[in-house]
Protein backbone atom coordinates (compact mmCIF):
# COMPACT_ATOMS: atom_id res chain seq x y z
CA UNK A 1 0.00 0.00 0.00
CA UNK A 2 2.87 2.39 0.78
CA UNK A 3 4.43 1.63 -2.61
CA UNK A 4 1.11 2.46 -4.33
CA UNK A 5 0.85 5.78 -2.44
CA UNK A 6 4.43 6.68 -3.40
CA UNK A 7 3.65 5.96 -7.05
CA UNK A 8 0.50 8.10 -6.90
CA UNK A 9 2.50 10.98 -5.39
CA UNK A 10 5.11 10.75 -8.15
CA UNK A 11 2.39 10.65 -10.80
CA UNK A 12 0.87 13.81 -9.35
CA UNK A 13 4.28 15.52 -9.43
CA UNK A 14 4.65 14.51 -13.11
CA UNK A 15 1.23 15.89 -13.91
CA UNK A 16 2.16 19.23 -12.31
CA UNK A 17 5.30 19.30 -14.45
CA UNK A 18 3.17 18.58 -17.53
CA UNK A 19 1.13 21.71 -16.79
CA UNK A 20 4.23 23.86 -17.31
CA UNK A 21 5.43 25.14 -20.63
CA UNK A 22 8.31 22.92 -21.72
CA UNK A 23 10.30 25.89 -23.01
CA UNK A 24 8.58 28.85 -21.36
CA UNK A 25 10.23 29.00 -17.93
CA UNK A 26 13.76 29.83 -16.88
CA UNK A 27 16.44 27.28 -16.07
CA UNK A 28 16.37 28.36 -12.43
CA UNK A 29 12.61 27.82 -12.20
CA UNK A 30 12.91 24.40 -13.86
CA UNK A 31 15.62 23.38 -11.44
CA UNK A 32 13.59 24.61 -8.43
CA UNK A 33 10.64 22.48 -9.52
CA UNK A 34 12.58 19.48 -10.83
CA UNK A 35 15.12 18.83 -8.05
CA UNK A 36 12.56 18.03 -5.28
CA UNK A 37 10.79 15.62 -7.63
CA UNK A 38 14.07 13.95 -8.63
CA UNK A 39 15.05 13.57 -4.98
CA UNK A 40 11.78 11.74 -4.27
CA UNK A 41 12.21 9.62 -7.38
CA UNK A 42 15.78 8.73 -6.40
CA UNK A 43 14.62 7.68 -2.93
CA UNK A 44 11.81 5.62 -4.41
CA UNK A 45 14.26 3.71 -6.61
CA UNK A 46 16.72 3.33 -3.71
CA UNK A 47 13.95 1.70 -1.66
CA UNK A 48 12.60 -0.54 -4.42
CA UNK A 49 15.75 -1.69 -6.20
CA UNK A 50 18.49 -3.28 -4.09
CA UNK A 51 21.15 -2.90 -6.78
CA UNK A 52 20.41 0.81 -7.22
CA UNK A 53 20.40 1.29 -3.45
CA UNK A 54 23.85 -0.32 -3.30
CA UNK A 55 25.11 1.98 -6.09
CA UNK A 56 23.91 5.03 -4.14
CA UNK A 57 25.63 3.67 -1.03
CA UNK A 58 28.91 3.28 -2.95
CA UNK A 59 28.52 6.83 -4.34
CA UNK A 60 27.84 8.06 -0.77
CA UNK A 61 24.72 9.82 -2.04
CA UNK A 62 22.63 11.63 0.56
CA UNK A 63 19.53 13.43 -0.62
CA UNK A 64 19.77 16.18 2.00
CA UNK A 65 22.91 17.41 0.23
CA UNK A 66 21.08 17.65 -3.10
CA UNK A 67 20.30 21.27 -3.91
CA UNK A 68 21.00 21.45 -7.66
CA UNK A 69 20.63 19.08 -10.61
CA UNK A 70 24.34 18.37 -10.70
CA UNK A 71 24.11 17.06 -7.11
CA UNK A 72 21.88 14.18 -8.23
CA UNK A 73 23.58 10.79 -8.65
CA UNK A 74 24.54 10.04 -12.23
CA UNK A 75 25.35 6.48 -13.17
CA UNK A 76 26.85 5.08 -16.39
CA UNK A 77 24.46 3.55 -18.90
CA UNK A 78 26.64 0.44 -18.86
CA UNK A 79 25.22 -0.41 -15.40
CA UNK A 80 21.83 -0.98 -17.07
CA UNK A 81 23.58 -3.60 -19.20
CA UNK A 82 25.29 -5.33 -16.31
CA UNK A 83 22.63 -5.21 -13.57
CA UNK A 84 18.88 -5.52 -13.24
CA UNK A 85 18.10 -1.96 -12.18
CA UNK A 86 14.34 -2.30 -12.04
CA UNK A 87 12.03 -0.81 -9.42
CA UNK A 88 8.96 -2.37 -11.05
CA UNK A 89 7.44 -5.45 -9.45
CA UNK A 90 7.54 -8.36 -11.89
CA UNK A 91 3.75 -8.63 -12.22
CA UNK A 92 3.56 -4.89 -13.02
CA UNK A 93 6.00 -4.96 -15.98
CA UNK A 94 4.30 -3.44 -19.01
CA UNK A 95 7.21 -2.89 -21.36
CA UNK A 96 10.96 -3.45 -21.45
CA UNK A 97 12.96 -0.95 -23.47
CA UNK A 98 16.22 -2.34 -24.82
CA UNK A 99 19.14 -0.56 -26.40
CA UNK A 100 20.48 -1.98 -29.62
CA UNK A 101 23.77 -2.88 -27.94
CA UNK A 102 26.98 -2.97 -29.89
CA UNK A 103 28.76 -6.04 -31.13
CA UNK A 104 29.69 -8.29 -28.23
CA UNK A 105 27.77 -6.26 -25.63
CA UNK A 106 24.50 -6.88 -23.86
CA UNK A 107 21.72 -4.38 -24.48
CA UNK A 108 20.70 -2.00 -21.70
CA UNK A 109 17.25 -2.80 -20.36
CA UNK A 110 14.78 -0.33 -18.87
CA UNK A 111 11.65 -1.80 -17.29
CA UNK A 112 8.43 0.24 -17.33
CA UNK A 113 5.05 -0.23 -15.74
CA UNK A 114 1.98 1.02 -17.63
CA UNK A 115 1.72 4.23 -15.59
CA UNK A 116 5.32 5.20 -16.29
CA UNK A 117 4.97 4.37 -19.98
CA UNK A 118 1.87 6.58 -20.17
CA UNK A 119 3.57 9.51 -18.41
CA UNK A 120 6.64 9.09 -20.59
CA UNK A 121 4.49 9.30 -23.71
CA UNK A 122 2.72 12.44 -22.45
CA UNK A 123 5.99 14.17 -21.60
CA UNK A 124 7.58 13.24 -24.93
CA UNK A 125 4.53 14.63 -26.75
CA UNK A 126 4.76 17.89 -24.79
CA UNK A 127 8.47 18.28 -25.57
CA UNK A 128 8.08 17.53 -29.27
CA UNK A 129 5.02 19.77 -29.52
CA UNK A 130 7.02 22.59 -27.95
CA UNK A 131 9.48 22.79 -30.80
CA UNK A 132 7.39 21.46 -33.69
CA UNK A 133 4.22 23.52 -33.34
CA UNK A 134 3.42 27.19 -33.17
CA UNK A 135 1.19 28.38 -30.33
CA UNK A 136 -1.76 28.52 -32.70
CA UNK A 137 -1.47 24.86 -33.71
CA UNK A 138 -3.50 22.37 -31.76
CA UNK A 139 -3.92 18.64 -31.93
CA UNK A 140 -1.76 15.87 -33.31
CA UNK A 141 1.06 15.97 -35.81
CA UNK A 142 1.70 13.46 -38.53
CA UNK A 143 4.92 11.63 -37.75
CA UNK A 144 6.72 8.81 -39.44
CA UNK A 145 9.38 6.84 -37.57
CA UNK A 146 11.53 4.38 -39.49
CA UNK A 147 13.38 1.60 -37.76
CA UNK A 148 14.64 -1.88 -38.47
CA UNK A 149 12.54 -5.01 -38.01
CA UNK A 150 14.86 -6.24 -35.24
CA UNK A 151 14.04 -3.19 -33.09
CA UNK A 152 10.32 -3.57 -33.66
CA UNK A 153 10.17 -7.31 -32.94
CA UNK A 154 9.56 -6.88 -29.18
CA UNK A 155 7.00 -4.11 -29.43
CA UNK A 156 3.36 -4.98 -28.89
CA UNK A 157 0.90 -2.75 -30.72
Amino acid sequence: MLREKQIENMEEACRRILELSAFGISWEEKENRYVPYMKRLTEYHRNHCKSYGRILQILKYEDRQTKRLYDLPMIPVSLFKEFDLSSVEEEQVFKILSSSGTTGQFPARITLDSRTADLQQQILYKIVKGFMASDSEKGRFPMLILDSQSVLKDIAF
